[in-house]
């Protein structure tokens, strides 16, 4: 999770400048879904291959490293989805008053 890492102060600061509806629809609609199907057919075409024969080490090495780095995409696009619904959260608890 070193990517999530280095990367939430700037995913942090991007999401705030944009309107929060359209950014999580964006982020969780399109680049998060999109990332994970497109892995998964990466994975089935390279297993296809793989089988077939058609497929040396380099190119499944290949194949398993853009899955890797989908997979980052979609870790990093669901973080910042996270970040959106937080946000939101507290601003909505911090509006209504509670009787204790």
């Amino acid at each position: 999770n070193l990517f999530g890492t280095c990367l939430a102060g700037p995913i942090g600061r991007k999401v705030d400048t944009l309107p929060r509806l359209t950014t999580m629809r964006t982020i969780s609609c399109l680049i998060q879904n999109s990332s994970v199907a497109a892995a998964a057919i990466l994975i089935v075409v390279a297993f296809h291959l793989q089988i077939s024969y058609y497929c040396n080490e380099t190119l499944f090495f290949v194949f398993m490293t853009l899955v890797t780095l989908l997979g980052i995409v979609s870790t990093l696009s669901s973080s910042a989805t996270k970040m959106i619904m937080e946000r939101d959260w507290i601003v909505v608890l911090s509006n209504t008053t509670l009787t204790i």
